[in-house]
């Protein structure tokens, strides 16, 4: 009887993570939410400190958000962070701090122009703000994205808004 049960969990299970990647709902229940060229500043930000992502890759995401021509061969690069938590005070000093989480574990802390510039990022990506008479909170977790060189090269963009850019990301 025991095994059984056990069996019947790891089929509730499997079939809970099959439903979720089919309809891009989390396990709480939470839709995945889909972002493409409104992500490029988020993606820009997030490789600049990303110590997972390599320098090739880097440089690239850069020239491609930055409209510069690449030296080399076209290639789709994946940039992805475990969880970002940004806020700052909503009267008086509005200085925010940002905390990023990569894959390596300990997070890494944002603050000054670096954390504004997330900040603005997150925002133009669509992240809702989570707001109390003290402060203003953005955060997502399990963050996607997809830097297609050929398709940033090819389209026009602006500096927020680049195609071949998008991003899968869970609000918090």
């Amino acid at each position: 009887m025991l095994e059984l049960s056990r069996l019947t969990m790891a089929a509730v299970t499997v079939v809970g993570l099959v439903w979720a990647s089919i309809t891009g709902t989390a396990a709480q229940g939470a839709p995945m939410t889909s972002v493409g060229p409104k992500s490029a500043a988020l993606i820009y930000q997030i490789s600049l400190i990303s110590p997972t992502l390599p320098k090739a890759s880097k440089t690239a995401i850069s020239k491609n958000y930055n409209g510069a021509p690449l030296s080399g061969k076209p290639t789709v690069h994946k940039v992805a962070a475990e969880a970002i938590d940004c806020h700052e005070r909503s009267a008086g000093e509005k200085k925010p701090l940002c905390a990023v989480k990569f894959a390596t574990g300990t997070p890494l802390s944002l603050e000054g122009e670096k954390a504004a510039d997330l900040m603005r990022a997150l925002e133009h990506a669509g992240v809702t703000p989570k707001q109390d008479a003290e402060q203003i909170r953005r955060g997502i977790e399990r963050l996607a994205c997809v830097v297609d060189d050929k398709a940033a090269q090819t389209e026009t963009g602006n500096e927020m808004t680049v195609d071949g850019f998008s991003c899968e990301f869970l609000e918090r």
